[in-house]
């Protein structure tokens, strides 16, 4: 993934725009109505004191639709459409800060340097907690908020090993051995 990552990197442009991104897809957030209205709640709040972009995605716009969560998605949010891999890392990349529920995108802030909180209560991608940009907030709008006013939005310079953009490059120099 980070050698694909670093392959867009040279053509995403920054901004002077400040904002938040945020994703959320996964069936455990937006199929659980209790879970996804809490998940909102705590973005709305602090929706208030910053712009959030969210890509809708397909699901979550399906259960926001049955649950009656839409108008309340459109208050929060600064709404998109689903996006390429390439107009997502450019969002990842000019963000303060990062809400997500997806592996990928923990492991692409971390590379990014950029302030990242998990909307999950665990991750598969640890490293990004230890050595990465990465907060477990949980999925109650309570641990959300609180992982929130806690976080240091500086942006960060990681070095996890092997996250160099070169995996291929070994793994072709493994093979031909």
């Amino acid at each position: 993934m980070i050698d694909t990552m670093a392959l867009f990197l040279d053509k995403i442009p920054e901004t002077q725009e400040k904002f938040f991104f945020c994703t959320l897809h996964r069936a455990e957030n937006v199929d659980d109505h209790e879970i996804f209205t809490d998940i909102l709640t705590a973005l709305t709040k602090i929706s208030k004191t910053h712009k959030i972009y969210l890509p809708l995605h397909p699901r979550t716009k399906k259960r926001a639709e049955e649950f009656g969560l839409l108008k309340k998605i459109n208050r929060i949010f600064s709404v998109l459409p689903p996006l390429n891999y390439e107009q997502s890392l450019y969002y990842q990349k000019n963000a303060g800060l990062v809400l997500t529920d997806s592996g990928g995108v923990q492991e692409e802030t971390s590379y990014l340097g950029t302030p990242c909180i998990t909307l999950r209560t665990e991750t598969e991608r640890p490293i990004t907690v230890t050595r990465g940009t990465n907060s477990i907030g949980g999925v109650s709008k309570n641990s959300i908020i609180e992982v929130f006013k806690n976080k240091n939005l500086a942006r960060k310079k990681v070095e996890i090993p092997y996250w160099d953009g070169q995996t291929a490059r070994r793994i072709i120099k493994a093979i031909l051995k």
